[in-house]
Formats: structure tokens, C-alpha cells, sequence
């Protein structure tokens, strides 16, 4: 049975739930040459053309053993020149029409091509050096962070889309004139080794450079300018590439370098299955995506590594070869969609009101946020789900265009755009908690941090129990980040810069470890364990309670417990607890404070004229201190203490004016707060804070309670309580950081942070 027939009779079996990924059946002869021994020769790539898989090569290979070597190259690279209009993701026949398009649909994009074309090309000659370091056209020196960018050719894309822009042909010429300078430096051994971490065969920095040029080779297809001999130099490129990342990627390495290094494999493979070893390289490649998205991608759909940017970056990994297989009509198991579509949904989770998300630890906005328009729209165009288009824009990303079929790309005008259905909500195995009060643009949001990745922790953050705050559309307490070459990035990248609580400057993230490339990037040896110690949520509030080991080896508790009162404020409860002597506590806040009273109340007004009051509610603060970095600005609550530090701390945002005139017993939002000693009238007891509103109380710091008649108490165990009184039942919610006894009445219940005990009115 030949192989075609062999083919044919596996497209034809019923799909099964956990269908494999396959090629066309082709038996697996071993290269004619170690291919990353050497940039392939053209005859060595004629000798590994697969003729069993596509007999019409055959007469390919008989022109070139018979000496007629440039026509068989010249038919070779036609050959594949329409395979590639089949197997890519746009078809190069429809590229002038596609293109017209995207000039109507981005006509600012031409500006933006030019400019980076321009400084690129300024910056680099056609016959380029691939190690450093090395002085650039401009004279300046490559050393390791600008040749990682050299390497990875994002600049690629806008030098073919600028040829077609303006058929200048130094815009064509210069993408085979770099592969041709690439494969050169290779055989000579002047290309940077992966061990030195900033390796130009590297996983990222190569997969990203293989993306890229195999779109910028689909581009220039689309004119005859292009030459066999340059589409030729390309498809070497290609293969000798592939190759490499097959060798090196035998097994499963954690993070989105391999990721990014055998997605590229993957392309590679589906669109070159002519040659000898191509299935391999499939079978390869898609296992470790499997393996990837199986381990990287939790059950809550948030990307392992936790940072927002990294989040989206994978989705785009992932989406290249997923997009790809559908095209070539390649089977993939479930896991593909499913995981993908898991990855749009975290982000819909975690989204803001204003419909940015947080920048959550490594890359990201700098002011805190970090637009997920684009690659919601793609979500969108992928699945036409109507709560991704909620948080698309009208139309894809530029950069996403190319990639999509047309029908795709009308999703985003034919699926409606519906408000997501969701309130607050936590990721269980990534560790954030999102508090929400709703959709519009001017509701609350916060989002606490209370996971960490020991595994792979290199984009995490000194930031453990920290929280981002939004209000009236905009950030209300950011945290910041900044590029890895900056030289304050470590500072960028610890509890400084976030809003958090410290012992005596002890910082949260311990132990730079720089990259091997030395490129500025760089992570912590040590950050503190967090642990999750209660979480409730309901129509009247939210409640996360949580700890870490930080200061443990100085003899210091951490706990950290917040309330959201969906009426529209927060309360954060910091406790520490001491063995070890004098130390002093350090509640930090990010945002330009004025103080309105001394050591107690800091406001901050922002551009819009909204403004968040922060107000310790119990004991004060000894003294606020206030630091910058890069003209951002923080406050600083610290208090000395000896056995016990506790701060409960009201935030308050307002829209237009803030309403706090006096901090002693006073009504925020329809709810009356009590501290100091003082209570509402028939209620007694020992709680440090009260908070009452109808028949809604809390009380911070209490271990005895008197409502009317009802008497609460938990056996002399200081915690946080939710008490709630109808004419029925008494509700209490146990809001401490562990266990207590509660009794009420004739009965006692051991309730567990975050859960609650009710009991029926006599």
C-alpha cells in the first residue's frame, strides 16, 4: 500500500475523543547529514527531499544528479513556493488584496513600519555579525541586552511589509542577505553559543527570529522580485534552525523560552513535511506544547509564571501552531482548546473595570495596567465568544491580521459584546483574589497577590500578600515595573515599589541572581512563602485572610486580611506577631500622599480628580515617611513594636471630593465606624474597630460580642467577625487568620477562617 492510500484511510476513521496529532504516514529514514553540524548545502537538501511523500521531487532529484543543478533548485523553490501558498497562515496569491485591506484597516501603520524598519536598518548591516560584541553602523558597541533583540528579527516583519509598501529592493534584499550572513557565521563558528544564556540558536531568541522571518518569506513570495536563489538561502535558514531546536529540546524544560524554541519547530515541520525527519520534528514539537500547556497552563487558566504579559505572550505561542494545525487539518488532542481558551478566560477573570488588566509582576504597563484589547479580539476571532469581544477592539491588532483567516476576522463584527457575568472570584492554584464590585468604569477593584511559582520564579515579584487597587478609572494603587536594562529594574522588582508590609527594611525578594546573558533581567534567590488562610465572598462583602513566612527567620509572624465592603471601600488588617525584641513595622502605599493628620490620615488626588483617603482606623503609626524612585512617589506607615504590631487601615476612594471631615466614629457610605474603645448603642464589646450598617456588623480584634440579647464569644481568641442578625437567625463568619471557638448561646462550633455559623433566634 503506498503512502498516499495509508493517508487517506487514517483522515477517514471516526474522530475519538483523544484523537494524536498526525502527518501524512511517511517512514522516518535518518538525515543524510547531521544537520546541525553544518548549514545544509544545496545538494545535501536535495538528498533529503522525501520523494515517497511527494513523488513529483523525484524528477527534482534526477535534474540535480544529472547536473542540472539550477534547474532543479529553481523548480525546488517554486515547488515550495506553492505549498507555502496552501500551508501558511494567509496565502501569498492573496496577499496584494489582503494587503489593501490592511492599509484601510491600519492606515498608521505604514508610519510605524517605516520607523522601525529605518532605525534597524541604520543600526545593521546586511552582512551582520551574530556575536558580541561588535560596533553597530552607528558605531555603537552590540553588547549582550541589544544583540538579544538583533537576534530575535522583530524588525523582519516591518522590512518585508515596507518592500511591499514601497518595492524598494533594499527593503527585499535584506532579509535573505541576513539569513545568508547568519548561516556563513555558523559554519565559521561566529554565532553566540546557548551556553553563555544569550545564545543566537536560543530557544526565544531563535523561535522568535524563525516566526518572524517566515512570515517576512510569505511576504516577499507575493512578488516576482524574489528570487529562487534567495527563497532557496531562506528554506536552508529554516531547516538548519529546526534542526538545532529538535536536537536541543529533547525533553521538557519549565517556561516560555522552549515554548517560544519549539513552536518554532512546530511551523517548521507542518509546512516542510517533504523532508526526511519532518515528522520527528512534529512529533517533538508537539509533545513539548503538550507538555507545556498540561504543566504551565493551570486549571484556572492563568499562566504559570503569573505575569500578565508572559500570560499573553504564551497565548500567542500557543496560538501560532494551534492556528497552523487547524489550516493543514492536523487533529489535536483537546487539551489544545481547551487550555488556549482557559488562557482568554483568566484574563476576562482578571480583568479591571475599565477593561485593561493589572500588570502583574515582570513586563506589562508601567503605570500599573496593561491593555488586553488586541489579544482579546484575537480570543474572539479564535473562539466568537461574546465576552471576549466585551474587552476587543474593532479590529485585531495589526500584528495578528496576517495570521487569521478571513471568516475569523469577522467574528468581531457579528459577535455581540456582553458583559461578563462575573464578580469576584479567585484563582485557587495561581494564588490572586480578585474583589469586584462590578463592570462600569468607575466600580472598585483589587486584586491580592498571594501565590508564588517555586518552580519557575524568575518573573516574580518581592510582592508576596500585596494588592492592586482601581476606582473611578484609574489605578489607585499601582505597582510599578520597568524594562529588565534598566538599572533601578531590582529595585522595580521588590516590596519597595509595591503595597505591602515590612519588617525593619528587611525587602520581600532576597538574593539578586542575575541571567547568565547579563542583560539586566535578573531574579530572587529567596521570596516568602504565602498561605492562603480564608477567603469568603457574598452580595455585602469579600474577605481574604492570608499569611507568609518572610520574617520568620527573624522571629516575626506575617498576616494580612482585607475586607471589601461592596459599598465601596476596603479594610486592611495587618498583624504581626514577635518573639524577638524591638522591631518596627512598615506599611507601604504607592501614590504622591499629603498627610491630613499627623501619623493617621494620608489622602491622594489623581489627575482625573478622584482621590483614595487611607486612614488608620485602630492604633497609629509612630511616623509616615515618603521615598521615590523614578518620580514615583510612596508613603510609608511605620510603627516600632515589641510582641504585637497591628494596623487596620481604611481605603477609601472618592470620586470628587473627599468626605472625611473627622476619623473618630464617623459614617463612610452608609456605614457607621466605631474605634477606640467606642461602640453603637445596645452593642458591647472588647473589638478594637466596629464597622455597623442596618444589622450588618464587623468587629476587628474581638473576642466578646453583645448584640441586644445575642452574645458571641470565642473563648478569649482575639479574631475578626461578620455577625449578621435577622428576625430568624444570627449569622457569624469567622474573619480571623485560623481556627476559633465560637459559641453563641447554648452552642459552640469550631469554624474555620472564612466560614460561617448560623443559629436560629429564639
Amino acid at each position: 500500500m503506498n503512502k498516499i492510500v495509508i493517508f487517506c484511510f487514517i483522515i477517514s476513521l471516526p474522530s475519538i475523543a483523544f484523537s494524536q496529532t498526525f502527518l501524512p504516514s511517511k517512514t522516518y529514514t535518518p538525515p543524510a547529514v547531521d544537520l546541525t553540524d553544518n548549514v545544509l548545502t544545496e545538494s545535501e537538501l536535495i538528498n533529503l527531499l522525501d520523494i515517497e511523500y511527494s513523488p513529483e521531487l523525484k524528477d527534482i532529484q534526477l535534474d540535480y544528479k544529472s547536473g542540472n543543478t539550477e534547474i532543479a533548485l529553481k523548480k525546488l523553490a517554486t515547488y515550495f513556493k506553492e505549498k507555502f501558498s496552501e500551508r501558511y497562515y494567509f496565502s501569498w496569491k492573496e496577499f496584494d488584496s489582503r494587503f489593501n485591506d490592511y492599509k484601510k484597516l491600519y492606515p498608521e501603520a505604514e508610519a510605524a513600519h517605516l520607523e522601525k524598519a529605518t532605525l534597524y536598518m541604520e543600526s545593521y548591516p546586511s552582512s551582520a555579525k551574530w556575536k558580541a560584541p561588535f560596533k553597530n553602523l552607528k558605531g555603537e558597541v552590540v553588547t549582550n541586552y541589544p544583540l538579544r533583540h538583533f537576534t530575535r528579527q522583530h524588525q523582519a516583519k516591518d522590512i518585508a511589509l515596507m518592500y511591499s509598501y514601497t518595492k524598494d529592493k533594499k527593503y527585499l534584499n535584506r532579509l535573505p542577505d541576513l539569513a545568508k550572513s547568519l548561516n556563513t557565521a555558523y559554519d565559521k563558528r561566529l554565532v553566540e553559543s546557548i551556553k553563555d544564556g544569550n545564545g543566537t540558536y536560543e530557544a526565544y531568541r531563535g523561535g522568535n527570529r524563525m516566526v518572524n522571518w517566515l512570515f517576512a518569506h510569505q511576504v516577499l513570495l507575493a512578488s516576482n522580485d524574489y528570487t529562487w536563489q534567495q527563497q532557496i538561502e531562506l528554506i536552508r535558514t529554516f531547516l538548519h534552525t529546526a534542526s538545532i531546536f529538535y536536537q536541543n529540546h529533547t525533553n521538557y524544560v519549565e517556561g516560555n523560552h522552549q515554548t517560544k524554541g519549539v513552536t518554532a519547530l512546530a511551523l517548521i515541520s507542518m509546512l516542510f513535511p517533504e523532508i526526511k525527519g519532518t515528522d520527528k520534528w512534529q512529533e517533538r514539537a508537539f509533545k513539548r506544547i503538550e507538555e507545556h500547556l498540561e504543566k504551565e497552563v493551570h486549571t484556572d487558566g492563568f499562566q504559570f509564571e503569573r505575569a500578565t504579559s508572559y500570560h499573553s505572550g504564551d497565548i500567542l505561542n500557543y496560538f501560532y501552531t494551534y492556528q497552523l494545525a487547524k489550516i493543514n487539518h492536523i487533529k489535536l488532542r483537546p487539551i489544545w482548546e481547551s487550555r488556549i481558551k482557559g488562557l482568554f478566560d483568566a484574563l476576562v477573570k482578571v480583568a479591571m473595570p475599565d477593561k485593561n488588566a493589572p500588570a502583574l509582576q515582570d513586563g506589562g504597563g508601567r503605570l500599573g495596567f496593561m491593555n488586553i484589547s488586541g489579544t482579546m479580539a484575537l480570543g474572539t476571532a479564535l473562539f466568537g465568544d461574546s465576552g471576549y469581544n466585551y474587552f476587543a477592539s474593532t479590529n485585531v491588532s495589526a500584528s495578528h491580521y496576517w495570521f487569521l483567516q478571513q471568516n475569523q476576522l469577522d467574528k468581531l463584527k457579528t459577535v455581540e459584546k456582553a458583559t461578563p457575568n462575573i464578580s469576584s472570584v479567585i484563582f485557587p492554584e495561581t494564588g490572586y483574589y480578585v474583589m469586584r464590585q462590578g463592570w462600569k468604569p468607575d466600580d472598585l477593584y483589587m486584586i491580592i497577590n498571594a501565590g508564588l511559582t517555586p518552580e519557575k520564579p524568575d518573573h516574580l515579584h518581592g510582592d508576596i500578600l500585596g494588592i492592586n487597587g482601581y476606582a473611578n478609572e484609574t489605578m489607585i494603587l499601582p505597582t510599578f515595573t520597568v524594562g529588565y536594562s534598566d538599572k533601578d529594574y531590582p529595585e522595580f522588582k521588590n516590596s519597595w515599589t509595591k503595597n505591602v508590609v515590612q519588617v525593619d527594611s528587611i525587602l520581600h525578594g532576597r538574593g539578586w541572581i542575575p541571567n547568565a546573558g547579563r542583560t539586566g533581567f535578573g531574579s530572587w534567590e529567596k521570596l516568602p512563602v504565602p498561605k492562603v488562610l480564608g477567603w469568603n465572598s457574598n452580595l455585602d462583602f469579600d474577605f481574604f485572610a492570608g499569611s507568609h513566612d518572610g520574617y520568620n527567620h527573624v522571629g516575626i509572624k506575617t498576616y494580612r486580611s482585607v475586607y471589601f465592603i461592596k459599598d465601596g471601600f476596603w479594610i486592611v488588617n495587618d498583624q504581626l506577631v514577635s518573639d524577638t525584641g524591638l522591631h518596627t513595622m512598615q506599611q507601604i502605599w504607592q501614590g504622591n500622599y499629603t498627610s491630613e493628620i499627623e501619623n493617621k490620615h494620608i489622602k491622594s488626588t489623581f489627575t482625573n480628580g478622584s482621590g483614595l483617603d487611607i486612614v488608620q482606623l485602630g492604633d497609629v503609626a509612630d511616623n509616615i515617611s515618603q521615598a521615590s524612585i523614578q518620580e514615583k512617589v510612596r508613603s510609608v506607615f511605620e510603627k516600632r513594636f515589641e510582641g504585637k504590631a497591628n494596623l487596620i487601615t481604611l481605603l477609601l476612594p472618592f470620586k470628587n471630593k473627599s468626605i472625611i471631615t473627622n476619623t473618630d466614629n464617623f459614617i463612610v457610605n452608609g456605614w457607621q465606624i466605631f474605634s477606640e474603645g467606642k461602640h453603637p448603642s445596645k452593642v458591647k464589646s472588647d473589638a478594637k474597630v466596629i464597622l455597623k450598617k442596618d444589622s450588618k456588623y464587623l468587629f476587628i480584634g474581638a473576642s466578646e460580642v453583645t448584640i441586644n440579647k445575642h452574645k458571641i464569644s470565642t473563648k478569649n481568641q482575639k479574631t475578626d467577625l461578620w455577625i449578621e442578625v435577622s428576625k430568624k437567625e444570627l449569622s457569624v463568619i469567622n474573619c480571623g487568620v485560623t481556627f476559633v471557638n465560637i459559641k453563641c448561646g447554648n452552642q459552640t462550633k469550631e469554624v474555620k477562617s472564612g466560614a460561617s455559623f448560623t443559629t436560629k433566634n429564639n
